[in-house]
Order: C-alpha cells, then structure tokens, then sequence
C-alpha cells in the first residue's frame, strides 16, 4: 500500500511540474550561453544528477559533470574561474541530512558571483518542488525539471533533442 500511496503522490508532483513549463523554458533562455554546468546533489539524489548531466552532454552538446555536494569544495570549485560561463545546479531535499551544508554552499557560492539553480522542496530554493511529504521515490521528481531544461536549451541551441547525433539507439531481444 505504502507504494500505491508513494506513486500517487509523486505522480501530483509530476503534474505541478508540467503546469510549470514555461519556467523552465525562460530559464532555459537565461543560460543560453553558459559553456559549462556542474550539477551537484547530495547521495539519495545523486543518480539524478548523473542523468541530467548525460543529459545536458548528449542533447545539448554542453560540456556538464554530476557531483556530490560534499566533494565540490575539494578542488573542481577552483576550475570555476569563469563564472560568467559556467552554470551551477544544485538539487536538495529540506529533510536531508546535507541540506544545511549544500544553502551554505550556495550561499556562499552566490556571494563569490557564481549562477545558481537551486531545485529543492525548501521555499528558498530557486524553484520549489511541491514535496511536501518526500518519500522513497519523490526523489525522481527532480528529473522532470532537469528533462526541461536540457530539452529546451536544446531546440534553443538548433538541436532536435529526440535525434541527437552520435547516439545510436540499440535494443536487444533477450
């Protein structure tokens, strides 16, 4: 029962998140000229970093990399010299463990003149993701936003995003 109730309530968030689009699509406009985007998150979210940043790589021909949180202050913040180029992305969750370390970080990062997309469920956060009550799955919410905007940076940038060149689809009958 537990996964019928967890499924419903992550399906609620998917449909707030489409009724958000245009959001996406603006900020989409906003970063177009961004050469680099780091994408960090904590562990529970990290997977979804490593999508969204395959993602902004094959659909957008965008130099990204996933990271998580805690490692970003060990040296790859050193490599973000051109702030003006480089775009951060930062998924949270206000009942992590990590959530006081990563609105530091951010803060922090804000004020040394970095750009930040802050995604959570906190009302601080850049866009707010409806989660009022997270649960072992509504963290697969965050891909929907991270879909959006690599999608729309890629029509914005001439791309078809449903035919990137280089990929090759391959599917195997077992």
């Amino acid at each position: 029962m537990d996964v019928i109730r967890e499924l419903k309530v992550l399906s609620e968030v998917l449909k707030e998140l489409s009724s958000a689009r245009e959001r996406f699509y603006e900020y989409a406009k906003l970063v177009l000229n961004r050469d680099y985007f780091a994408i960090l998150a904590p562990h529970m979210l990290y997977p979804i970093v490593l999508e969204a940043s395959l993602k902004f790589i094959e659909i957008t021909y965008t130099y990204s990399t996933a990271m998580h949180i805690l490692e970003f202050r060990h040296g790859p913040v050193a490599l973000l010299e051109r702030r003006d180029k480089t775009q951060l992305i930062v998924l949270s969750l206000i009942n992590n463990t990590s959530f006081e370390f990563t609105l530091k970080l951010v803060n922090e990062l804000r004020e040394r003149g970095f750009n930040i997309l802050h995604i959570s469920n906190s009302n601080i956060a850049y866009f707010q993701l409806p989660l009022k009550e997270p649960t072992s799955i509504t963290h697969l919410s965050f891909i929907k936003p991270l879909y959006y905007i690599t999608t729309y940076r890629a029509l914005q940038l001439g791309y078809n995003p449903d035919n990137p060149k280089h990929i090759e689809k391959i599917v195997k009958v077992i």
